[in-house]
């Protein structure tokens, strides 16, 4: 495992914004749970290509789609629950929401560093990334439903 330096952040922020204007640019909320869920899997992809290499590199074009996978999934992860929400709940949704996006990587990255003390960085970051590949294709066979409640039509209240 490398070294995080300028360029890995460099790498791995441009893409990063990339995605965050491609998010920018898409019209509604069709087809945005395919998108969410297929970036899911690419978050996880990209970190085991990032475990699995000794070419520098590489390793900087595995962090690059990782931060392009991970910004998409968590955007459009906030707007389907946005578009999904009525109204007079949306604060409180997004609240609890928010709380749960930002603690949760905090708890990962806690977990991940008490066990690379014994164990290096690889296999926690494998773990990781298995277990976020696990939960992808639980999620997966129940996309179209999830996609059925996140994209419907706008229902008064939820503008």
């Amino acid at each position: 495992i490398y070294q995080c330096d300028w360029s890995s952040d460099v790498c791995s922020s441009d893409l990063a914004m990339l995605g965050g204007l491609w998010m920018a640019q898409r019209t509604g909320v069709a087809g945005m749970t395919r998108v969410t869920v297929a970036c899911m899997a690419g978050v996880a992809v990209a970190i085991l290509l990032f475990i699995a290499t000794d070419f520098f590199p590489f390793a900087l074009l595995a962090l690059t789609g990782s931060g392009f996978a991970m910004l998409v999934n968590s955007t459009g992860t906030q707007t389907l629950v946005q578009a999904s929400v009525e109204g007079r709940m949306r604060g409180r949704v997004l609240s609890v929401f928010n709380v749960i996006l930002q603690g949760s990587p905090a708890l990962g990255a806690l977990a991940i560093g008490t066990v690379s003390e014994w164990l290096g960085l690889r296999w926690p970051l494998v773990i990781g990334a298995l277990a976020c590949l696990l939960a992808w294709a639980w999620i997966l066979p129940q996309r179209g439903a999830i996609a059925a409640i996140m994209e419907r039509a706008a229902v008064p209240g939820r503008a």
